[in-house]
């Protein structure tokens, strides 16, 4: 998927030319960003990714996007997915579970790893119905 003919500088893109010709967008610190959930990287090559002042960074959705189907999540710049497989390879084949940068073998470790995270983070827990303090009457 080569995108080189399109043209992004209208919207603050920077066509980079070398290896890894494509466009970038970046923040006043010259960071590798882009807000309203666009990609701050486009490579000629169809790979994107989405970054947040200089870290690869998605919530919710894959981060890195390859040209051969493969895809990462990542948050703050680690491989990262609570709900899932963080890495999947072009057929899907090879997946990986990653919380906060560290990999896990097992569905059980990896589950494990998920409540500590959202212990440590006082997150909710997907699905899980939590009590309230002061119930209504």
């Amino acid at each position: 998927m080569a995108v080189q003919s399109l043209d992004y500088s209208a919207q603050g893109g920077v066509y980079n030319t070398g290896f890894l010709s494509g466009w970038t967008w970046y923040d006043e610190e010259g960071k590798r960003h882009r807000d309203n959930g666009l990609p701050a990287v486009i490579r000629d090559n169809g790979e994107m990714r989405w970054c947040y002042h200089g870290v690869t960074h998605r919530i919710g959705q894959p981060a890195c996007k390859k040209p051969d189907g493969s895809y990462f999540y990542y948050h703050y710049g680690k491989l990262h997915n609570l709900s899932g497989h963080a890495s999947y390879n072009a057929d899907k084949r090879i997946r990986t579970w990653w919380v906060d940068g560290e990999d896990y073998h097992t569905l059980e470790e990896f589950k494990e790893a998920c409540d500590v995270y959202r212990q440590k983070h006082n997150l909710s827990v997907p699905g899980r119905l939590t009590k309230r303090a002061n119930p209504d009457p």
